[in-house]
């Protein structure tokens, strides 16, 4: 990893996404500029269907101007161009995380924490007070969000679960999500926010657990079921002040549901690569 390369480039990898790599940069002369950074003899993988492997690239102004063979790369060094010699490395677009838990991440969107207390002691129903003291804390988005339980403490209850969380938060939306992050636990409230009710038929990749006698939502939602909802607490978080929050809540959607890997099947022996459809900028890595 050219950890000092990466700090100081940030490059636009939307033409290598699209299979197009324009001319090199000209002078008034007509002849390429000068890159100010190349990295050539390497193993480069272009994510061009086309074009799937190269050996060099060059850089101009922060936007890759040439991909090519280490020989063609040459006509673009010049006095004050940085070479980095990649020595038959593997040269990919930079890693940009495609599987993200935010929530868990950052205690001004999740104001609820339940890891401890559910650690200590398994039963929901000692965990009331607890939740409802979570409810008094200034939220950014209208919600009581938390994680942290563990599905199998749910599943103990001698109640729907949504009932037990009704009698700490009978009227704020709330949503818990649970260790694995594969299932949400919700409220009444929460349900009602998110449109779910004994007629909503499961999402795609997803499930609703409904009460088998009465068909009412139990309060527990699984995968893409439990996405949707917590995509529906996300929607407004312009009560807070940190743009990063802002961003995070208006490109969520992107974030969780626009990558693919289209370099797992290429030379198993050198990684993968994970690339989206949107240009974004991005750094490139270097890995032996």
């Amino acid at each position: 990893m050219f950890s000092a390369m990466h700090r100081k480039y940030r490059i636009i990898f939307s033409a290598l996404v699209t299979g197009f790599i324009g001319p090199a940069p000209a002078n008034a002369q007509g002849s390429a500029l000068p890159a100010d950074l190349v990295l050539t003899n390497g193993i480069v993988f272009t994510v061009d269907d086309e074009r799937p492997w190269a050996e060099a690239v060059a850089v101009n102004d922060g936007v890759i101007s040439f991909v090519g063979d280490a020989e063609g790369v040459l006509d673009m060094v010049g006095p004050g161009t940085e070479i980095v010699n990649l020595d038959g490395r593997l040269l990919l677009p930079g890693f940009q995380d495609a599987h993200v838990h935010p929530l868990e991440g950052n205690a001004p969107f999740v104001n609820c924490d339940l890891l401890q207390i559910s650690s200590e002691d398994p039963d929901p129903e000692n965990w009331i007070e607890h939740i409802r003291s979570c409810g008094e804390s200034e939220s950014i988005h209208g919600w009581v969000l938390g994680w942290g339980h563990s599905s199998r403490q749910l599943r103990s209850l001698d109640r729907m679960p949504r009932q037990v969380l009704d009698e700490a938060l009978p009227e704020t939306p709330a949503a818990f999500m649970e260790r694995s992050s594969h299932s949400i636990w919700v409220n009444t409230r929460g349900l009602e926010v998110a449109g779910i009710t004994r007629h909503t038929k499961h999402p795609t990749g997803g499930k609703i657990f409904k009460d088998p006698v009465s068909g009412e939502p139990t309060g527990i939602v699984a995968d893409s079921a439990g996405d949707e909802l917590m995509h529906r607490s996300a929607a407004d978080c312009s009560g807070h002040a940190g743009s990063k929050w802002n961003y995070l809540c208006s490109q969520c959607a992107c974030v969780l549901g626009s990558w693919q890997s289209r370099a797992l099947v290429a030379r198993r022996r050198s990684g993968y690569a994970q690339v989206t459809e949107h240009p974004v900028p991005v750094g490139l890595s270097a890995h032996g």
